[in-house]
């Protein structure tokens, strides 16, 4: 019980998905299951009495009249139902979108701190291997339509059968049911050997995944890993075969059955209903209505228990995906839209953190102010805890314990579209998107066009973006766009750049933003930022401490604790960590 319960749980949020997708594909499937479950009557109803007028008086014009509205009734309700299908063949279509749309929408809105959590990887890989593999939601968007179809003809064929006497039931029911109990049991069997198999499949599309992936031809072709990556190919794809096979030996032993039981069951009720129809004086006319109706009545049964079961395999196949599409969003979407940074402090307070599921403090403690217009640098070996402070800066993870305040308000508590307009961030993994290079920059808004080349122009890339023939609506890569342009890594950090700079914000965060450049380059970037950036709050992340010099204040974390704090000539003269990293760096340029 408590398993068809939670059963039922998942087909109502899976029936509110479809109907939030598209009300008018419920409507029209919900008309069309009544209107065709009323076309097999037309053949069990009228052959009788049709029958029993050519055995008996054999009136021409009456028997012309029920042919008549027999075939009137079929053509109106055949031409409305394939209407209505067309209609939920195009519909169904909105539907799949509604549902892809729904999935992308809340992987994009759920809390970041998921999307590093291997246990939620994990489930999203399970909770997908259903609707990508299986298209197990396109086939319930069908199951349901029919289920109350094979449940309104089950109902009248029952009726039509009850009438004739109730023994004859129980002699439909009984190999039905044992089909549906053996189907029962293929199904139950099949969600085991495809649960092991979803296991194989993503290491199979991981490496298909690869072989695909020219990013990787050129660490294939200097390492030889080609034979490595067929051998692992192929041994997935044995293992899959195997598994296949398996699938398919259990349908053929359960097709084989079921036929031999659809075979006796036929045989039982023609035999049974026969005999009767002798013995009782049954006009050829009724036993054909109660064979057609038995008949009828064993393929509807049959066919919504089967539904009934598929739908149970379908609902447990989809319990993970329910899960993953529950989990929380973004929380603190609305709050304060009254806070700015003209003339305030951000401050971080006493923060410690400790990312979900490990117990490791990767911040200890850390504290430190800065005022609007100044730019601090935080440096650090790696592993020290500097990419977690954007991230948390960012409210992409909250806090174990400490707060983040700007003029001592908690960001926390103010509306995150709002906070994120005051942040600009370039992030140490930015991506960019094979959009023009003017929808990379402006993230789709309004083009405002002297922002758009100053951010072009102070992030190196101006250049470029003219020698190119379509300038600013060349698309990066070629992906979908034959005249589209490759850029080099040191190009797509600079586009990158540009779009920080573009939004202009209060506070510019650059993690890493030069490390895919060479130091001339990287000098460049720096000084075109120091002379843009003298009213806005600047946080650079960098190994390197070319930034440094331009910085009015270095942090300096070791173990996730902040070890130096000052400018970068009160920190040289202490002769402490900064300085021992700066001098090991320096060294490498001299001559």
């Amino acid at each position: 019980m408590k398993s068809l319960l939670k059963e039922m749980y998942i087909l109502k949020f899976f029936i509110k998905r479809v109907w939030k997708a598209s009300p008018s594909y419920v409507m029209a499937s919900t008309a069309e299951s009544f209107l065709g479950a009323m076309i097999p009557f037309i053949t069990i109803l009228f052959p009788k009495y049709m029958i029993d007028e050519m055995m008996g008086e054999k009136r021409i014009s009456l028997l012309a009249a029920y042919v008549l509205i027999a075939v009137l009734i079929g053509l109106i309700l055949s031409m409305i139902t394939s209407g209505l299908k067309r209609y939920m063949n195009v519909t169904t279509r909105d539907v799949m979108i509604g549902f892809e749309a729904d999935i992308g929408s809340h992987n994009m809105g759920v809390e970041y701190k998921n999307l590093e959590d291997p246990k939620y990887i994990e489930l999203k890989d399970r909770a997908m291997m259903p609707i990508r593999e299986r298209a197990t939601h396109y086939f319930m968007v069908h199951y349901l339509p029919d289920m109350l179809k094979y449940l309104i003809t089950a109902i009248g064929s029952l009726c039509i059968l009850i009438s004739f006497d109730i023994i004859s039931l129980i002699v439909v029911l009984i190999p039905t049911t044992v089909i549906v109990f053996l189907n029962k049991e293929y199904q139950k069997k099949d969600i085991l050997i495809q649960k092991e198999n979803s296991t194989m499949n993503r290491f199979f599309m991981y490496y298909y995944g690869l072989v695909e992936d020219f990013s990787a031809a050129k660490d294939i072709r200097i390492f030889q890993l080609h034979p490595l990556l067929m051998k692992r190919n192929n041994e997935c794809d044995d293992r899959i075969f195997t598994f296949k096979k398996r699938a398919s030996v259990l349908k053929g032993k359960f097709d084989g059955q079921s036929r031999i039981l659809e075979a006796f069951r036929s045989a039982f009720t023609y035999g049974y209903i026969g005999v009767k129809s002798i013995l009782y004086d049954a006009t050829i006319g009724s036993f054909t209505m109660y064979i057609r109706a038995a008949s009828t009545f064993s393929d509807s049964t049959a066919k919504i228990l089967n539904i009934f079961i598929q739908l149970r395999q379908d609902c447990r196949y989809l319990e993970e995906f329910v899960q993953l599409e529950e989990l929380p969003v973004e929380t603190g979407i609305e709050g304060r839209k009254d806070v700015d940074l003209d003339n305030g402090v951000l401050e971080f307070k006493h923060v410690s953190f400790c990312y979900p599921g490990t117990e490791r403090e990767v911040l200890k403690d850390v504290s430190f102010k800065l005022r609007q217009g100044e730019s601090l640098s935080i440096v650090g070996r790696n592993g020290a805890g500097k990419t977690t402070i954007i991230k948390l800066l960012s409210r992409l993870f909250q806090p174990t314990s400490g707060n983040i305040l700007i003029n001592g308000i908690d960001i926390n508590s103010i509306d995150i579209a709002h906070y994120r307009d005051l942040l600009s961030v370039v992030f140490q993994d930015f991506k960019t998107f094979e959009f023009s290079i003017e929808d990379n920059v402006t993230s789709g808004e309004k083009v405002i066009e002297k922002q758009l080349t100053l951010a072009l122009e102070k992030s190196g890339l101006e250049e470029k973006v003219q020698s190119l023939p379509q300038g600013i609506n060349t698309n990066v890569g070629k992906r979908f766009d034959n005249n589209g342009t490759e850029f080099s890594g040191g190009e797509l950090q600079k586009l990158a750049i540009a779009r920080a700079l573009y939004k202009n914000a209060s506070v510019i965060v650059l993690d890493e933003p030069t490390a895919a450049l060479d130091p001339y380059a990287e000098l460049e970037v720096y000084e075109r930022f120091h002379d843009m950036m003298e009213n806005h709050t600047v946080v650079y992340i960098s190994h390197r401490l070319s930034s440094c010099k331009f910085c009015q204040r270095i942090i300096f974390l070791e173990d996730g604790s902040i070890i130096e704090d000052g400018n970068h000539d009160e920190l040289v003269s202490l002769n402490g960590k900064y300085s021992e990293m700066f001098q090991m760096q320096a060294s490498q340029y001299v001559s």
